[in-house]
């Protein structure tokens, strides 16, 4: 009787042992699955991580071409300014210039005129 109940709580006892094997086999898989999709995950998020840092730094890039462009057309419309107001002065002075040629021009023109004058009274004097 009690080798018929030794005999009973023995394979009781592999039949737990042999449940918690496969139950522990099925934890691991489990375990074993999940590490893998963590892993896949984690490959993911960096490869999206890296993805983003390469588009900040063209958005970067872009931000400081922009930047420099900015400066070098601000750098050419002041050139063109101060071209633009080189050449009203330029002009200015030009027109000065001309003025005083031509009211010289004008005092010669008229001594030449008074001299053809007082020229041709001296002659019907003469």
């Amino acid at each position: 009787d009690k080798s018929a109940g030794l005999s009973k709580h023995i394979g009781e006892s592999q039949a737990t042992i042999m449940r918690l094997e496969r139950e522990l086999a099925s934890e691991r898989a489990e375990t074993t699955r999940l590490a893998a999709a963590v892993e896949e995950w984690k490959k993911s998020s960096n490869e999206q991580s890296e993805a983003c840092q390469r588009h900040i730094e063209k958005a970067q890039a872009a931000a400081q071409d922009k930047l420099a462009l900015q400066a070098t057309l601000q750098m050419d419309l002041d050139n063109k300014t101060k071209l633009l107001q080189l050449s009203k002065k330029a002009q200015e002075d030009a027109e000065k210039e001309m003025a005083r040629v031509q009211a010289h021009s004008s005092m010669s023109a008229s001594r030449v005129q008074n001299a053809e004058r007082m020229l041709q009274e001296e002659r019907a004097e003469a």
